[in-house]
């Protein structure tokens, strides 16, 4: 049985140069690699570290029109990433825009502490807010036992589920 070339060895490129086959298998930039090694120390899930590459093409794909290995870190400004993640916005549901923010406010933050970056953008850049979870219901044994107490007694019970005297 022939062996298979390794998808990662400068071999297996059909008659392309080291430097081309590395640029297929790695399209991000040095930077963001070292940032992908750096949380990957922390032992994230597989699941976490594809969303960081998933994030990162997507706004890097705005920033740049289309090629995410060449986004600089200069590109990265306040008015970039406004002008990237308001385009990001049209196509996807509010939990991924925050996903995505989250992503990269942790990858500026990185870059910052690390003196590549001057300022994190991401502060001054909009996300959407949590929806407010609705009040979670009262389990049916505890609202059963509430209704046998004297009013007296289930008044201060009452109050802390959010009823009120009018509700009694």
């Amino acid at each position: 049985m022939p062996e298979r070339p390794d998808p990662g060895s400068p071999t297996s490129s059909a008659g392309g140069d080291a430097n081309t086959a590395a640029a297929e298998v790695d399209p991000f930039p040095e930077w963001f690699t070292d940032f992908l090694n750096d949380r990957q120390t922390r032992k994230p899930s597989a699941h976490t570290m594809k969303a960081y590459r998933q994030d990162f093409t997507s706004i890097a794909k705005l920033v740049t029109k289309g090629d995410p290995a060449g986004l600089a870190v200069t590109d990265i400004t306040k008015d970039a990433m406004r002008s990237a993640f308001a385009a990001y916005a049209r196509d996807h549901e509010a939990a991924s825009i925050r996903r995505c923010w989250s992503t990269w406010n942790v990858l500026c933050t990185f870059l910052y502490t690390g003196e590549v970056l001057a300022a994190n953008p991401m502060q001054l850049v909009g996300r959407p807010k949590l929806a407010k979870p609705l009040p979670k219901a009262l389990p049916a044994p505890r609202s059963k036992h509430c209704w046998r107490l004297p009013r007296r007694t289930m008044a201060p019970s009452a109050k802390s589920t959010g009823l009120n005297a009018i509700s009694l």
